[in-house]
C-alpha cells in the first residue's frame, strides 16, 4: 500500500478530502487546533493511505530582524541589505510537517487552485526540502476546480507534477509588498532617511 501525505489549505477543506476518498478516517490530534485525518482510498489499482493535515493558510511570514525595525535604521537599507527580510516559519506546522513525511511515499499538495495555494504549497516544499531530497519523495500537485465529489475524486485520480512558477510569481509580489511596506513604515518615523530614497 502506497503511503501519501496530502497537504491542504484548511480543515473544512482536508475534512471534504477524506470524507469523499476514504469515507472513514480517523483523526489525531498533533498539535493545539492541528489535527491529521487517515484513511484508506481503493479506487487506483493500488490502495493508497492517505494522510491528511490541514494548514492555517500561509505558515511562513516576512519580517524584520533587529537592527531593522522601525527606527532602527534608513528605510533603504531595507531594501538594500540581503538581511533586512527574514522568513519565518510558523514552528508547529514544521515540527508537524517533519513527522508526518517520515515513512510516506509521495507528498501531494492539496492547496487552492491558485497561485497563492501554490505559493502556500512552495511554503511546505521548502520546509521539507531536506527530507524530499534525502528521501526521494515525489511531489505532486492536487489541482481542482471545487468541492464537488466527482471534482475531488477527478483531481486525486490525475495528480499533476508539482511546478513553482505560479508560487514564485506571488512569492515576489510578497517581498516587494514587505520591501516597499516596511521602508515607507521606516520613513514615516526616520524622516531625515528620506532623502535616501
Amino acid at each position: 500500500m502506497k503511503k501519501v501525505l496530502v497537504v491542504g489549505e484548511k480543515t473544512s477543506q482536508v475534512k471534504k478530502f477524506a470524507t469523499v476518498l476514504c469515507g472513514n478516517f480517523t483523526s489525531k490530534e498533533q498539535a493545539k487546533y492541528v489535527w491529521t485525518y487517515t484513511g484508506t482510498w481503493s479506487m487506483t489499482n493500488t490502495p493508497i493511505e492517505f494522510t491528511f493535515l490541514p494548514l492555517a493558510g500561509h505558515i511562513t511570514s516576512l519580517e524584520t530582524p533587529n537592527g531593522y525595525k522601525w527606527g532602527e535604521c534608513p528605510p533603504i537599507k531595507l531594501i538594500t541589505d540581503e538581511k533586512a527580510i527574514v522568513v519565518k516559519n510558523q514552528r508547529k506546522y514544521v515540527t508537524i510537517l517533519r513527522k508526518q513525511i517520515q515513512q510516506k511515499d509521495e507528498l501531494w499538495l492539496a492547496l487552492d487552485p491558485d497561485s497563492e495555494g501554490d505559493n502556500i504549497a512552495l511554503e511546505v516544499v521548502n520546509i521539507l526540502s531536506s527530507n524530499i531530497t534525502k528521501m526521494k519523495i515525489p511531489v505532486k500537485r492536487i489541482w481542482n476546480s471545487s468541492l464537488t465529489n466527482n471534482e475531488i475524486i477527478r483531481a486525486f485520480l490525475q495528480p499533476k507534477s508539482w511546478r513553482n512558477e505560479l508560487a514564485l510569481g506571488v512569492q515576489g509580489r510578497r517581498l516587494i509588498d514587505a520591501w516597499l511596506g516596511f521602508a515607507g513604515t521606516v520613513a514615516q518615523i526616520v524622516p531625515v532617511a528620506r532623502e535616501g530614497l
